[in-house]
């Protein structure tokens, strides 16, 4: 019974402290395909940042754990990875993305026992991409974001997509929930959320080529 009662406390003493521990501001991450005979992977050009967390007054920061996939990358110092265009030798971080689909996130991480902060965020990575326009345009906009469960997502296409599109939703696990064909020419389209539970979804429309993404939330 003390044994149990010990594992308790002790539960909820990390939970508390996490809870106090600041994490970090403003994650993002953008791709992007380079011109001939860039270093990036495949062409595919990337830098995910973010800035230091807010001075906590609990613990002093030492640096950032980045995870794929809830799978820890690694531990650094500095607020960025990536691989930006130029002339070789080889980026350092080229392997951090891949074909595959994942989710990121960066947590900090304070001298305390090495206590880590909550992941505040996360950004879906849609894997390394070909044959897409080097100049990139905005695709579409979504009018209603966050959406009610149950209303429709309505989502305008933008410089001129109007048919040949394809739409899918993505959970946070990075599955496909929906797949919608677009082929005849429309200016707009609206998605039912009836059947789709509340959490943050990705959705991701394929153009020509081209593959973009927007973080949605259902609520």
């Amino acid at each position: 019974m003390k044994k149990a009662i010990f594992t308790f406390v002790f539960l909820i003493s990390f939970v508390a402290l996490q809870a106090q521990l600041n994490p970090i501001n403003n994650l993002g991450f953008d791709q992007y395909v380079a011109g001939g005979g860039s270093s990036c992977p495949f062409s595919n050009c990337f830098t995910l940042s973010w800035e230091a967390p807010d001075t906590s007054i609990q613990d002093t920061l030492i640096g950032y754990n980045i995870y794929r996939n809830s799978v820890l990358f690694r531990f650094q110092e500095y607020t960025d990875v990536g691989c930006i265009e130029g002339p070789p030798p080889p980026c350092p971080d080229a392997d951090f993305v891949s074909f595959d689909q994942f989710w990121m996130k960066v947590t900090a991480v304070y001298n305390s026992s090495l206590a880590e902060s909550i992941a505040n965020d996360s950004i879906y990575f849609m894997g390394i991409v070909t044959n897409i326009d080097i100049k990139h345009k905005e695709k579409f906009e979504i009018a209603n974001n966050p959406v009610i469960r149950g209303n429709s997502l309505n989502i305008k296409f933008l410089n001129e997509i109007n048919k040949n599109v394809e739409i899918s939703v993505v959970d946070y696990q990075g599955q496909r929930i929906r797949n919608l064909q677009i082929t005849r020419e429309s200016n707009s389209i609206g998605i039912s959320t009836d059947k789709l539970n509340t959490g943050i979804y990705i959705i991701v429309l394929s153009y020509e080529g081209e593959i973009v993404s927007k973080k949605i939330m259902i609520i």
